[in-house]
């Protein structure tokens, strides 16, 4: 029992401050809506951490409309922008853990796109892209497409980054996961 006391007198002011801070960050998101270029800035980087924050709490459906906007803001500035593939993917990742899989495998295969014209075949964040898009296809069923997908981000990974590299092992957990299934 004083455990539990202990626990709850010293988590719940914590608890308490990321609550508000969460709401210090959108009621700061709702003020920097305008047509200013620094304010267009703000507004995507303080949607796009809401949007985290959200994500971390597993509140998906919540946080999808903040990735959004920092997507539309950061295109509205550059349309270009090679970051914008990290824009699609928090999109579609939770898209996927909302349920909502061709929405989220539709904005993976977006940041796959923007990946692949921004930087070489071999390259770190092509296989982060193709693992992720092998990732959600596993979530959504979608075996032996995830399976070509995990294959490039699995060579990549060992190529880049080592065949013990922790990223590496999981992903060929993955791409073991597609091969169970037809």
């Amino acid at each position: 029992m004083r455990v539990v006391v202990f626990f709850l007198i010293c988590l719940l002011p914590h608890w308490a401050l990321a609550d508000e801070s969460l709401s210090r960050m959108i009621e700061r998101y709702n003020l920097e809506k305008t047509d200013d270029y620094l304010h267009k800035q703000s507004l995507a980087f303080l949607s796009h951490e809401i949007g985290m924050r959200l994500l971390e709490r597993q509140d998906y459906k919540a946080s999808i409309p903040y990735f959004q906007t920092a997507l539309d803001v950061d295109r509205s500035l550059d349309p270009d922008d090679p970051y914008l593939g990290g824009r699609w993917t928090y999109l579609g990742q939770a898209y996927v853990f909302d349920g909502q899989f061709q929405k989220g495998l539709e904005s993976l295969r977006k940041a796959l796109q923007v990946d692949e014209r921004h930087y070489p075949a071999e390259h770190l964040n092509i296989g982060i892209a193709n693992g992720n898009l092998g990732w959600a296809m596993i979530r959504s069923r979608q075996y032996r497409q995830a399976n070509e997908h995990l294959q490039i981000a699995c060579g990549i990974f060992t190529k880049q980054l080592g065949e013990q590299d922790p990223q590496t092992l999981d992903c060929h957990k993955k791409l073991n996961v597609t091969l169970k299934y037809p």
